[in-house]
């Protein structure tokens, strides 16, 4: 029998570690791949009309969240299976077996695990990615997005997954040539001595592992490989534990925005020449849908491509501001609240010359939101002086025109007002329906509530996925170490067998070591989670004690579920090595 026959039979009897790794690495290929079908989707990301950009960018982050895991962990998941096969491939030299047709059988290995997982990913990827957009399409309501077949997720994943699948069984397959055999014949039975926390509580603790010296002696072994796991494991809890905090949080301010960012229920514009619609027919089109305004009123302004010119003295009369414009100046307005997250540019604009040849000169500027962003808006806004906004108005080169601001009793329930409102403007206008969503549509906080709601549901649709993912991952470090020690474990059982110790006190051992494999990670993780939430959320209005009070249940919630499974672990890992 050749050397490669042999290495066929210990792949085949050693199938129950390389499904371990199989489903590890499909699972994050079919992972990424939900999320490239929808950021590759040009319907999704770049058709306003279909999907708003607001919701659309809650798929960005998570898609580079789930890459960059795939990049991570597909190296450790070879790194881990490639330690617990180290002693084989030893005996297998041992027996003459040269280094270069060891290194060929594991990198086949490896390579007939990768292929096998991708192809089935991109096939469960594709019914996942189908079940993806319907859950978009029909629980969040976002009718427009449909799933077609498209080459771009599946190249994107094969490209990513291969390249890094590849890189990864060279670079591991390359490290057979360099251990020794008796090292790799050793590499189970390696056990090291307590680490520095170890023997810092025993030196404040006199009875630090003393009352339980045979439980602590299974903790300690391979501190190196599990100090790197502890770590990992720890950054991928706390990034879980941060993101349930985000997520509740950045929910919260979506519905924040919507009450900051629209003052009034409806707002429109009569300029271009167009929106020309009196206030009779407005308030009898919301007689004919039951809805009662409760505010009517307007101000005018006018714009060129750059800039919105308001009058000062109307500012001041409707919004109650008391901003002193001299004539040759103007007041930068800022419509936004600094506490919406976003990194704005606050940068005042200096001077402005006007058609007239009139060159006006900054008095400062102030971050105040007025009244609701709509399309027929420039992108910056000029309070001026009441003479100068007169001659601006007059001259034919600026688009001279009013706001109309309405209140409603129930904005709520104004979704038929709004449509009807939506439908006679367009009907004034003689223009499609797309070019009056653009341009010309009035805004209003239904709408803009629609939206955020939508958009909290698919934060917290897509961001579940990632979580998942997390936690998943952080298990999966430390079930494969205890995979990797059953060996090992099974020789000491066995002598402590031999000298008395009772099966019930091998089960206490094992979930006592079991515990203090899961459940510290657990707690580090939510110490710093904490901190991370409460500086990062600090400036999104002030949210951090909702992002901790979420992630922090989050946290508890993974604790007692972890605590009260690591019985029925232990009971597993104690089958497994009796």
């Amino acid at each position: 029998m050749t050397f490669s026959a042999i290495a066929k039979k210990m792949m085949i009897f050693h199938f129950s570690k390389y499904k371990l790794i199989f489903f590890c690495n499909l699972f994050v290929a079919v992972l990424f791949f939900c999320y490239a079908s929808i950021f590759t989707n040009q319907d999704f990301m770049e058709n306003d009309l279909i999907v708003d950009s607001m919701i659309s960018s809650n798929i960005i982050f998570p898609s580079f969240l789930s890459a960059l895991f795939l990049i991570l962990f597909l190296p450790f998941s070879y790194s881990v299976f490639l330690s617990a096969r180290k002693r084989e491939y030893g005996v297998l030299l041992c027996l003459g077996m040269r280094r270069k047709e060891a290194v060929h059988a594991l990198m086949l290995e490896g390579l007939t695990v990768s292929v096998l997982a991708l192809m089935v990913a991109l096939a469960v990827g594709t019914v996942l990615s189908i079940l993806f957009y319907g859950f978009i399409r029909y629980a969040l309501g976002i009718g427009g997005v449909m799933w077609r077949f498209d080459l771009k997720p599946y190249w994107i994943t094969v490209l990513l997954y291969g390249l890094t699948a590849f890189v990864t069984i060279f670079i591991q397959g390359s490290l057979m040539y360099f251990p020794k055999i008796d090292q790799l014949l050793k590499t189970p039975f390696k056990a090291e001595k307590k680490g520095k926390i170890l023997r810092f509580l025993a030196h404040i603790s006199v009875n630090f592992g003393k009352s339980d010296a045979i439980a602590f002696s299974f903790l300690v072994r391979h501190k190196r490989q599990w100090s790197i796991r502890y770590m990992i494991g720890i950054i991928m809890l706390t990034t879980a534990i941060v993101l349930i905090g985000l997520c509740a949080a950045i929910s919260q301010a979506f519905y924040c925005d919507v009450e900051r960012y629209s003052p009034y229920d409806v707002l429109y514009t009569d300029v271009f020449d167009v929106n020309h619609i009196t206030e009779t027919e407005v308030r009898e089109l919301a007689n004919k849908y039951h809805v009662t305004i409760t505010e009517y009123s307007q101000i005018s302004f006018a714009r060129d491509h750059t800039f919105n010119y308001y009058p000062v003295s109307k500012i001041n009369e409707k919004f109650g501001c008391k901003y002193q414009v001299n004539q040759g100046q103007f007041l930068n307005l800022f419509p936004y609240d600094p506490l919406d997250g976003y990194n704005r540019d606050f940068t005042s604009v200096s001077h402005v010359k006007l058609e007239n040849g009139l060159t006006l000169k900054t008095i400062g500027s102030d971050i105040r939101i007025l009244f609701n962003q709509n399309p027929t808006f420039a992108e910056y806004n000029l309070i001026l002086n009441d003479v100068d906004f007169k001659q601006l108005a007059e001259e034919s080169t600026y688009w001279s025109g009013k706001i109309y601001m309405l209140r409603l009793n129930d904005w709520k329930k104004s979704a038929d007002f709004l449509n009807g409102l939506q439908s006679r403007l367009q009907e004034h206008n003689n223009v499609s329906e797309q070019d009056q969503y653009i341009y010309y549509a009035a805004s209003s906080r239904l709408q803009r509530y629609r939206q955020a709601q939508t958009s909290s549901r698919f934060l917290i649709f897509v961001m579940s996925y990632m979580i998942g993912l997390l936690c998943f991952v952080q298990w999966a470090l430390v079930h494969f170490g205890v995979l990797s020690e059953t060996d090992e474990m099974k020789r000491s059982v066995h002598s402590l067998r031999l000298v008395g110790v009772t099966r019930v006190e091998i089960f206490s051992y094992l979930r006592f070591k079991n515990k203090m494999r899961f459940l510290p990670q657990i707690v580090v993780s939510f110490t710093i989670a904490m901190i991370i939430i409460c500086l990062v959320l600090h400036r999104l209005y002030h949210l951090e004690v909702l992002g901790c009070t979420v992630g922090g249940g989050f946290a508890i919630l993974l604790f007692s579920l972890t605590y009260i499974s690591t019985k029925r672990y232990s009971q597993s890992e104690s089958k497994r090595i009796s």
